[in-house]
């Protein structure tokens, strides 16, 4: 019932809408779970560096942050770009070690013979 054929090639069906959907919330979670790891990865630093206590851990920190406020800006920007490297390179090895549990981008339902008979 569609008046204008042509615009039916325009128009994605309702799978490609809901596998890019699904590959798009696969991605976005795995992203997210990178990106808490790799956070989780730093306060595991500090832990150790404050032997397993809490006093320890939050004594750490607190010298990270007096020293980092305490210095003048060219070391500031510095310090900052030491962070950002250090979580990217803490990021893309996670990337690597989790790159199994990447979305398949379609493969499934391309290499996937279809279950329905030939009805013509």
């Amino acid at each position: 019932m569609i008046r204008y054929p042509a615009l039916t090639r325009l128009v994605p069906s309702s799978a490609q809408v809901q596998d890019t959907c699904h590959l798009g919330l696969c991605l976005a979670g795995w992203l997210l779970i990178n990106i808490c790891c790799t956070g989780a990865i730093w306060l595991a630093l500090f832990i150790v560096l404050g032997e397993f206590t809490l006093t320890g851990t939050l004594l750490h920190l607190d010298n990270f942050a007096s020293r980092y406020l305490a210095a003048e800006a060219a070391h500031q920007t510095h310090l900052r770009d030491q962070f950002w490297i250090a979580s990217a390179v803490l990021f893309l090895g996670l990337a690597v070690l989790r790159a199994g549990s990447l979305p398949r981008w379609h493969s499934e339902r391309a290499q996937t013979p279809s279950k329905e008979r030939s009805h013509g």
